[in-house]
């Protein structure tokens, strides 16, 4: 810490008689407070007991260290991811998606008809999506696999995991153009999945979900088909409650049809993964899962990005010598404010649309069930589990703010003095922008040596001084 400004200490000492004598001088005084460093001793003094001086103060040059982490727990169950991604300070963002298909509820009585003349038509796997990110008017392939392994319903996925037994025969394409396409529907050919289906129609297996993963249809491995490629994101999910354009449509008919009868199988449990290539990255190549490195080795430039797991930690190695400094110090308020880069959302598409912190155990790890709270709930816990992020929710969360380019100050008073009183081991926490499951969004901003809008932390405190 290099400087602390005392709010309200004067350089020179006024007894409480020349204040009585000069009550016409208060404004004045109050125009000192807010536009100058002098020190007003004994304003209020008459409230205090003779021996103390409660004087409050305010610094923010605390030095807050900061590290990049690239982390492998970011749960990426139950949303559907597809696409590759350029990007100068990312490099290179691949995102693939693995799901298995749900036997209907209740079958169309001619398709599971054993004596029908039924013929098989075509099949299709049809999917609404939205654009995460990337450049819309670039045109993309996409390919279906075959799995050779079933996705596990009660495991949780993450952003690394795959499944490896993939068949190597693409059995479905398709082509989009974000710009051109007025629906919002991607549609696959997948006659090789859609007749394999349709000649297992009348089988025992195709009436009990467990026996149709095994012995029909295990699932799809849905990929681009271009991993160099440069385009955009997609993410697939029903366009409302209702689910006819996400589903997968086998077509057949009988002699007498004109037109074809549709059975639906819809998407069923689903999980995606998420790789990034920071090989072309200028300060991120080389960064494995599961390691750090210091800002002062990326041009003191932070880095977020959703689902990819690649997040920032923060510390306060200054804050023992501030206590021995300033003991019997009381937080008043404690403010972090980090705003992403002038050119962050203009070059790397919006930041992540929410934002909490996890505190940090003594090896530098996070714990899932221990995140930073809002201010009065410092005293719980809560499970990052599978509860909504909404206004009732305990936990601290910053929402970016896209009209101002900005996340709101945090808040951290609570946090702050537990360090200090010891009650909370200073280990530093970690900004978790994986909220949003369903985005690869990334975020560049400044540590507390950048050039312009740096990191800053702010205090304002109180403590205990004897009168001389």
């Amino acid at each position: 810490m290099r400087f602390i400004t005392n709010l309200l200490n004067s350089s020179s000492r006024f007894n409480k008689n020349l204040l009585y004598i000069f009550k016409g001088l208060l404004l004045s005084v109050i125009l000192l407070y807010f536009t100058s460093c002098n020190e007003v001793d004994e304003i209020g003094s008459s409230f205090q007991d003779e021996g103390i001086l409660l004087n409050t103060y305010f610094t923010d040059t605390f030095t807050v260290e900061t590290s990049i982490a690239y982390v492998d727990s970011v749960v990426t169950s139950g949303n559907l991811l597809a696409g590759v991604e350029q990007d100068e300070k990312f490099g290179t963002t691949y995102t693939e998606s693995f799901l298995k298909l749900f036997i209907p509820s209740e079958y169309n009585e001619s398709f599971i008809a054993a004596e029908n003349d039924a013929v098989f038509d075509s099949a299709k796997l049809v999917m609404s999506y939205t654009l995460v990110s990337g450049d819309a008017s670039q045109t993309q392939d996409f390919e279906l696999y075959t799995l050779n392994e079933s996705i596990i319903d009660t495991l949780p996925y993450y952003q690394s995991d795959r499944i490896e037994d993939v068949g190597e025969t693409v059995v479905g394409r398709a082509t989009l153009n974000p710009e051109q396409d007025s629906i919002d529907v991607l549609v696959f050919e997948a006659n090789e999945i859609g007749e394999s289906l349709f000649n297992n129609r009348t089988s025992a297996n195709m009436l009990n979900q467990e026996l149709f993963e095994v012995n029909i249809f295990k699932g799809i491995n849905l990929r681009p088909a271009n991993t160099d490629a440069d385009a955009y994101t997609i993410r697939f999910a029903p366009a409302s409650s209702t689910s006819i354009n996400f589903a997968f449509r086998v077509y057949f008919s009988l002699p007498e049809d004109t037109i074809s009868r549709i059975q639906n199988f819809f998407i069923g449990t689903s999980f995606f993964s998420a790789r990034a290539d920071f090989s072309n990255s200028a300060h991120l190549s080389g960064l494995q899962i599961g390691e750090t490195i210091n800002t002062d080795n990326t041009a003191n430039e932070c880095y977020l990005q959703s689902a990819v797991g690649l997040t920032t930690i923060m510390k306060f190695p200054g804050l023992a010598s501030f206590a021995e400094q300033n003991p019997n110090v009381a937080i008043n308020k404690a403010e972090l404010s980090f705003d992403p880069v002038e050119s962050s959302q203009s070059v790397h598409g919006t930041p992540p649309q929410n934002i909490a912190f996890f505190v940090l155990d003594e090896n530098g790890n996070r714990n899932q069930n221990v995140l930073l709270l809002q201010e009065g709930r410092f005293g719980e816990t809560v499970s990052n589990g599978e509860f909504e992020i909404n206004q009732n929710t305990p936990v601290l969360t910053l929402a970016y703010a896209n009209g101002a380019g900005t996340y709101p100050v945090a808040d951290i008073t609570s946090y702050m003095q537990e360090l200090l009183n010891g009650t909370r081991e200073n280990n530093g926490f970690m900004i978790n922008p994986f909220l949003s499951r369903g985005s690869i969004a990334r975020c560049v901003f400044g540590n507390d040596d950048y050039g312009t809008n740096p990191l800053q932390l702010r205090i304002y405190f109180t403590k205990n001084t004897p009168r001389e």
